[in-house]
């Protein structure tokens, strides 16, 4: 007889859904970002790893229950690189980056709105003085 805290097996249909892969690909890079901005030199434990996956599973899905977040960050974990001993959560996030297949070098937008590649500044224009050119 089942528990209610048995894990229930995933529908094979939702993961090979495109929208499956691209949220179990927005996890890692969200994880990846945070362990990038914060304390990225010091040492990344696999607790930390597992608790940022559950977080930032459980805040793409919505921040709700019922979701499918758990499903999600099992499926994020198995398809994250191994810890080693002794990486920094700095270089765990490039290992994560790759892993969704981003160069390292390229910034995330923090906000949707956000652009994520700069705009290359227009020429310089002179100071027009007051009332326009004579």
């Amino acid at each position: 007889m089942g528990h209610s805290t048995d894990l229930k097996p995933a529908e094979r249909a939702s993961a090979d859904s495109p929208d499956f892969v691209e949220t179990v690909a927005r996890v890692l890079v969200n994880v990846a970002e945070h362990f990038t901005t914060t304390r990225p030199t010091e040492p990344l434990d696999q607790n930390a790893l597992l608790v940022s996956i559950g977080a930032e599973s459980y805040k793409v899905c919505g921040r709700s229950i019922g979701s499918q977040a758990a499903h999600i960050s099992r499926a994020t974990l198995s398809v994250a690189p191994a810890v080693e001993q002794a990486i920094t959560r700095g270089e765990y996030a490039l290992r994560l980056r790759k892993t969704v297949g981003l160069p390292p070098e390229i910034a995330q937008a923090s906000d949707d709105n956000e652009r994520v590649i700069p705009r290359i500044p227009g020429p310089r224009r002179e100071p027009q003085p007051e009332g326009g050119r004579s």
